[in-house]
């Protein structure tokens, strides 16, 4: 009797959905304490960017129904332009936090296409973005023109 052990076994969609939502928690951990933290609500936090990387390789696992990543990208992008109109509407302007949806998104669509190392990267590039949100503004406000 053969046992099947996820972790050993890249293509078990188990596995995947693991990766996936760890990999969204990941990215949703800082911004979650920076949320509370500041007391405020916030659109992407722990719970959401697990959420959307798992609606990402969600999309993938049916192969008879390949449109289904396009499809649910498009129904994420609707949701998010509609979070972001109602945050012009409300002076906070700002397209970091639905694009880096979109990416977390991206990752788990990635991770659902087992190209686990661009699906990883891309989550670490969206959590690097994020821890040094305020270090990247800090500099940009040194460097003058001539530099």
């Amino acid at each position: 009797m053969n046992e099947i052990n996820i972790f050993m076994d890249l293509s078990n969609p188990v596995f995947k959905l693991i990766i996936a939502v760890l990999l969204g928690a990941f990215v949703g951990l800082r911004r979650e304490f920076e949320l509370q933290q500041k007391g405020e609500l916030g659109f992407r936090g722990l719970r959401t960017t697990a959420l959307v990387s798992l609606f990402g390789v969600l999309s993938t696992l049916f192969p008879k129904f390949s449109f289904l990543p396009i499809l649910f990208f498009v129904i994420l992008g609707v949701l998010i332009l509609i979070v972001y109109y109602h945050g012009v509407r409300e002076n906070k302007i700002g397209l970091t936090s639905e694009i880096s949806t979109l990416l977390v998104f991206l990752s788990g669509v990635l991770i659902g296409y087992e190209q686990f190392l661009i699906g990883i990267t891309v989550a670490f590039m969206v959590a690097l973005s994020d821890a040094y949100k305020d270090g990247m503004h800090n500099f940009a406000k040194k460097v003058n023109l001539k530099e």
